[in-house]
């Protein structure tokens, strides 16, 4: 990351605030949607290989836009283009299919999910699992909106942005940097909530960097 010192000013206080505001209502967001995802983990049986092949019923080993969107029709969803649309610039390397580990990336929170082979998904999984997908499609549609928010106002800044939780100016932001700035305003936020707020940057790391917090903050396209 490039910087200017002598051109480089800092966010204005309502712009931070608006800041942190944005950052806590996408944790929320991300946190609740986790919550859900764990909940369908613990069912016994949770089968990923038969979640994917529901979706990829050609078995061409990938998902296309057109595959997730008969597969959320066939589960009586009705996704619109623009959320499916959303989903794989988020989680798709390539933006025109997705892989199985993003399909897994999608479903589980945990980088190594527990992977069971059962013979058939009960009706009460099977709807649990409907309620998920409407669940991710609705928090991807949601975070975008907050990310407009933001973009929406000419004087906000992307890098001022980064800059006010990177206080040491080395180019990544830690659990404890992001909680300091909470805590200045006020908000009592746990380790979990931070890493879940991370997870919306980067699913490997547990800090955030330049380039993923651009990245991550810029309304898809």
């Amino acid at each position: 990351m490039q910087q200017n010192n002598s051109k480089l000013i800092v966010l204005k206080q309502n712009q931070e605030a608006k800041l942190v505001n944005a950052l806590y209502e996408m944790m929320y967001l991300n946190k609740q949607l986790e919550e859900r995802k764990i909940q369908l983990e613990q069912h016994d049986d949770f089968d990923l290989n038969q979640f994917y092949s529901f979706f990829d019923t050609f078995n061409q080993k990938k998902i296309t836009r057109l595959d997730f969107e008969l597969g959320c029709m066939q589960l009586g969803i009705k996704a619109k283009k623009s959320q499916i649309n959303l989903l794989f610039q988020r989680f798709s390397e390539d933006n025109s299919f997705l892989t199985y580990q993003e399909f897994v990336n999608i479903i589980s929170c945990s980088n190594d999910p527990l992977v069971r082979i059962v013979a058939k998904i009960s009706v009460r999984t099977m709807t649990k699992f409907k309620e998920l997908i409407s669940q991710i499609l609705l928090t991807e549609e949601k975070i975008q909106l907050v990310k407009e928010r933001l973009a929406e106002n000419s004087e906000f800044s992307l890098e001022l942005a980064f800059l006010f939780f990177d206080k040491l100016k080395v180019g990544t932001i830690t659990i404890d940097e992001f909680r300091e700035v909470f805590e200045q305003y006020n908000i009592q936020i746990t380790n979990q909530e931070i890493e879940s707020l991370i997870s919306i940057y980067t699913k490997k790391e547990s800090r955030v960097s330049y380039g993923s917090f651009i990245s991550g903050m810029n309304p898809i396209q």
